[in-house]
């Protein structure tokens, strides 16, 4: 005759666990985060952290009054692709001008910024200073030489600053602080080990 064994299983809240198995529990939910539980969301919420922190640079008009989630986003300008780890890439298509890049350093001879989104070209890519031909003397050529080279440095800055605003959002994302807030939040149980319960 068939005998049946029943066996307890014991599952803990994070609170009655041990301080090294919360530990372990908080790195183990964190590295799901930044794993498996990795999904289109994550994607779409660093491509908006880019785009917000370039537009900030650039003091596009509206930077200051949306937020990340709800920016409409730069106008003639799309980010095309990221790379947050060792490619290091992040690459926009479009061109900025005086009105949705106040905050460039225009000058009289510079007319617009050509931002080629060749992907896999690394993150100062593709940045064409375009300007009007019309100096004359050596002297209003250095100027403008001079103004190109400004701005070019200072677009390569904004979109600097834009991948590391991804970066940091990304490393937040699979961090232990937002662990933290998701076993709060979901209250799940965990072995003795600070294994999820399934």
């Amino acid at each position: 005759m068939p005998r049946t064994i029943t066996t307890t299983r014991t599952v803990f809240k994070f609170e009655e666990l041990s301080e090294d198995a919360q530990q372990r529990a908080v790195e183990r939910i964190a590295e799901k985060m930044a794993t498996t539980w990795w999904d289109q969301h994550d994607n779409d919420d660093i491509g908006a952290t880019i785009v917000y922190k370039m537009a900030e640079k650039l003091r596009t008009r509206g930077w200051d009054t949306f937020g990340e989630g709800d920016f409409p986003g730069i106008p003639g300008v799309e980010l095309v692709e990221w790379d947050l780890g060792r490619g290091q890439a992040v690459s926009f298509k479009g061109a900025l001008d005086r009105e949705n890049a106040p905050a460039l350093p225009w000058a009289d001879g510079v007319e617009a910024v050509t931002l080629g989104g060749i992907p896999g070209y690394g993150i100062g890519q593709s940045v064409y200073v375009e300007t009007d031909g019309e100096a004359e003397t050596d002297e209003e050529v250095a100027r403008v030489g001079a103004a190109a080279e400004a701005m070019k440095s200072a677009v390569e800055d904004a979109i600097h600053a834009a991948w590391q605003a991804g970066k940091e959002q990304e490393e937040w994302k699979g961090g232990e602080e937002r662990a933290r807030d998701w076993i709060e939040a979901n209250e799940p149980e965990f072995d003795e080990s600070g294994n999820l319960d399934h």
